[in-house]
């Protein structure tokens, strides 16, 4: 005769046996899987790090200090916002150790990007074509040399790129050679926005740098001289 008591007891501890079985050999599989990928993940990022910091950004990262401020956060208005930017780098420059030092309305590879509409002199667009556009920054006077950012042709902002005097600005080469391709861009001019804004004057041409992405291509932008457009947020480099 058979103990069906038995008989059953013994299927339910073969059935748990099979069961736990089962679960340990999914677990072991699912963990191999998810270590696989994680070390290729872990790779990529390694690699991905590595092809950055050989990447040309156009500026120097080494021994460079950036801060960012608002002076209307404080209550300043636009003069004595002026004049806080104008001893601020002065003080700064005097500093021990300080090479040179200037600000910057963005600042590359971070804290947002501006970006204007472009229109030569003496040029139609067609209907409805797409109007061109460059990323801009403003800069005061002292940035590129700040930023390890040669000039290329012409010259850097002063102290007389003022709001009494023309509008200037200083081009990439990016710029140069898409909106005057083997032409001499110093002289040239062009508006942003609308209509009735004056020409500013190409006075100078700089190396194009990396706006948004490390491995973005080569973007057309320029710079507004910090006493043509005064802001009263900028980022300090130093």
């Amino acid at each position: 005769r058979t103990d069906l008591a038995v008989t059953l007891k013994e299927g339910g501890r073969s059935a748990d046996a099979s069961s736990r079985h089962w679960l340990r050999s999914t677990l072991v599989v699912s963990q191999v899987a998810v270590s696989l990928i994680l070390l290729i993940t872990a790779g990529l990022f390694v690699r991905t790090a590595r092809n950055t910091v050989d990447i040309n950004m156009g500026f120097e990262l080494e021994n460079r200090l950036v801060m960012a401020m608002d002076t209307e956060i404080r209550g300043y208005d636009e003069a004595r916002g002026r004049i806080f930017y104008r001893e601020l780098l002065d003080r700064v420059r005097t500093m021990p150790g300080v090479i040179s030092a200037s600000t910057g309305r963005f600042l590359p590879i971070g804290f947002g990007n501006g970006i204007q509409e472009v229109h030569l002199e003496g040029t139609t667009p067609e209907k409805d074509a797409a109007v061109p556009f460059a990323f801009y920054n403003i800069v005061n006077t002292g940035y590129f040399k700040t930023m390890g950012m040669p000039l290329l042709q012409g010259r850097t902002f002063t102290e007389d790129d003022n709001e009494d005097n023309r509008g200037v600005v200083i081009i990439n080469d990016k710029m140069a050679e898409e909106f005057w391709p083997d032409e001499n861009p110093i002289g040239k001019r062009f508006r942003t926005g609308v209509q009735d804004e004056p020409m500013l004057e190409v006075v100078g041409v700089t190396r194009t740098v990396k706006f948004t992405l490390p491995s973005e291509s080569p973007i057309p932008g320029f710079y507004f001289p910090f006493r043509q457009r005064y802001r009263s947020d900028a980022i300090l480099h130093v």
